[in-house]
């Protein structure tokens, strides 16, 4: 048998293990850094969002919506909100009556489907759901 030489036991290099140590574990640290600020300016995006939906809100919560109505000669006009209680004309009553009447009566097979249940909408609901129970 042959003998071999023994070698010298390796030399402890506290340097470069150092720096392994610093380059695992730094790596680390800097992702989580930018995470921490990734998360800080998502907050920050979602907070001004916030702001910016309560001003929005603040601004627009006391506006009333414009209802318009057309008269007798075909003209658009502004109703007022002084009072709140709806009163149909008679060019209104007529309209929706005759919506009404050609839905519920129609007898079309291809638009029977749609344009029946579409004329209950003009019914009460109680009087619908006694309509669609007797039919």
């Amino acid at each position: 048998m042959e003998k071999r030489p023994w070698l010298p036991p390796p030399e402890k290099d506290y340097a470069a293990a150092k720096r392994q140590f610093l380059e695992l574990y730094g790596s680390v640290t800097v992702m989580n850094t930018y995470l921490k600020i990734a998360v800080l300016s998502l907050c920050l995006v979602g907070l001004g969002l916030v702001v910016m939906n309560v001003r929005i809100y603040e601004g627009y919560h006391h506006l009333k919506p414009l209802v318009v109505r057309i008269n007798e000669l075909g003209r658009a006009e502004a109703v007022s909100y002084g009072s709140l209680e709806y009163r149909p004309q008679e060019a209104e009553i007529k309209y929706f009556l005759a919506q009404f009447v050609r839905a519920y009566y129609g007898r079309m097979r291809v638009t029977f489907r749609e344009a029946y249940p579409r004329s209950l909408f003009f019914l009460d609901g109680r009087l619908a759901r006694a309509i669609i129970e007797a039919n």
